[in-house]
């Protein structure tokens, strides 16, 4: 009865395994993704200033 109990993991049961490797995929998104981001937001400042010195 006990092996029963195993086998039948509920759906919303994650291993260490899965919650590391979701955590490692975010952290990787984060690293590719704030870069450009702050790059683009700098760019866009720089512009607004260059825009407003003109007038």
């Amino acid at each position: 009865m006990q092996n029963q109990r195993h086998s039948s993991r509920s759906q919303s049961d994650f291993t260490l395994l899965e919650i590391m490797v979701v955590i490692f995929i975010i952290g990787l998104l984060v690293v590719i993704v704030i870069p450009n981001v702050l790059s683009n937001q700098d760019d866009a400042m720089q512009q607004k200033v260059r825009r407003y010195r003109h007038h």
